[in-house]
C-alpha cells in the first residue's frame, strides 16, 4: 500500500525501539481489501478504550 498518510507506533524494547504497530489512513485510489486492512484509529495510553481517528492527528494535512 502506497500514497496514504500513516502514523507508525514505536515502543522501547531494552534500549531499542521496535515497531509495534501501522495506522493508515485509506485513500481513494486503493483497492478496497486494502481500505479494509487500514488501522484508522490510535489508542491513546494509559486509557485502553480511548482511541484518536486518524483525521485527527493529519487534518492539517489532509
Amino acid at each position: 500500500m502506497m500514497g496514504y498518510m500513516e502514523h507508525q507506533i514505536y515502543l522501547l524494547d531494552n534500549g531499542k525501539y521496535k515497531l509495534d504497530e501501522v495506522y493508515a489512513l485509506p485513500i481513494d485510489d486503493m483497492k478496497e481489501e486494502e481500505k479494509a486492512k487500514c488501522k484508522v484509529s490510535a489508542p491513546v495510553s494509559p486509557y485502553d478504550n480511548f482511541t484518536i481517528p486518524l483525521e485527527e492527528i493529519f487534518y492539517n494535512l489532509l
